[in-house]
């Protein structure tokens, strides 16, 4: 009896370990235009993204990919970024909802229907029109958002490098309440690379 509960105890912390943890609230609009800080970590902390050298972060093809599209958030979606990085099997960033003009900016109209552009049409050779337009008509969650970044991201990463490449499930955010949170966070983001080793996302 002793051992099962034992085995039990085990399976329940290596769960809670590693499991994808949301502290999403559950009455709260991710719509709202505010300041969130978000966490994208790759599936099973594989290290996709490069390596740190000298407390700085060197970018490989996949990190560079995944740099370039979150950069390129605001020319697709009705957001805006402050401080961001990708980390070896991470990424870090501020991001800022602008919902007041969602209609006028939404996916429809900054997605390309051009199906030999991978940077722009690859979406639309997995998810319907009508599905687009109906997104378009609603105003843009911070959950939609990590969705178009993370299925840009994929798509590229397994058409040009790595087939088997994926994200872990969930994302981890944080809502930015004060002047003094947002330093806070900023500091940690710009640091990280120089804390890579005593960091909780190292392997």
């Amino acid at each position: 009896l002793q051992k099962i509960k034992s085995l039990r105890n085990k399976m329940k912390d290596f769960k809670n370990k590693y499991r994808s943890q949301s502290n999403r609230l559950p009455e709260f609009d991710y719509t709202q235009g505010f300041w969130y800080y978000v966490t994208i970590c790759t599936k099973g902390m594989t290290t996709y993204f490069g390596k740190v050298e000298n407390g700085k972060m060197k970018l490989n093809r996949y990190g560079k990919i995944a740099h370039d599209y979150w950069k390129e958030l605001p020319e697709h979606l009705p957001v805006s970024i402050d401080e961001f990085i990708i980390m070896p099997n991470h990424m870090h960033g501020i991001i800022i909802l602008e919902n007041e003009d969602n209609i006028r900016r939404g996916l429809i109209y900054q997605t390309s229907f051009n199906k030999k552009d991978n940077r722009k049409g690859d979406l639309m050779n997995q998810i319907s029109t009508e599905k687009w337009i109906l997104m378009k008509q609603e105003k843009t969650s911070l959950g939609k958002v990590i969705r178009y970044y993370k299925a840009k991201v994929t798509h590229q990463i397994r058409n040009e490098i790595d087939k088997y490449f994926a994200w872990q499930s969930n994302y981890y955010e944080h809502i930015i309440r004060n002047q003094q949170d947002l330093e806070r966070i900023r500091y940690y983001i710009k640091n990280n690379p120089l804390k890579w080793e005593i960091d909780k996302y190292y392997r």
